[in-house]
């Protein structure tokens, strides 16, 4: 989820370290937005599509929903902004004119999950490194 990951542990419990990296790196697989193949990449580039993804994603992904319509300013769907931005390639600061363009396609109501698939429409792109990590 393109964040730095350093896990501790009492050297006793050596092996609870790699149980742990091992769970980060499955969660990393399923749930990242720049890791192609993932269950929210694929969902993200899927042009609106049903996609198949795995039932702890779409826990995930109604979990993320209840606590949007608790708190709606967590919205997880501007990930297209975190595009535009270039935080996953070279930052530059967009013009008014394509961050409100970019807006025009977020929304949680975009959103459609079931058991064991997900769409998104209007081009909405999700990022749930918020509520994942």
């Amino acid at each position: 989820m393109n964040t730095y990951c350093t896990v501790t542990v009492p050297a006793k419990n050596a092996d609870a370290a790699d149980e742990i990296i091992r769970r980060v790196n499955a969660l990393e697989a399923l749930l990242s937005v720049s890791r192609e193949g993932s269950d929210i990449y694929r969902l993200n580039y899927s042009d609106g599509e049903q996609t198949p993804i795995d039932n702890e994603t779409a826990l995930l992904l109604k979990r993320a929903l209840e606590l949007n319509s608790l708190l709606p300013s967590f919205d997880f769907s501007l990930f297209r902004l975190s595009l535009l931005w270039g935080f996953f390639a070279t930052p530059s600061v967009p013009d008014d004119a394509d961050i409100k363009s970019a807006l025009s396609h977020c929304g949680t109501d975009k959103l459609t999950v079931g058991d064991g698939f997900a769409s998104l429409s209007g081009g909405a792109m999700l990022d749930l490194g918020a509520i994942a990590k």
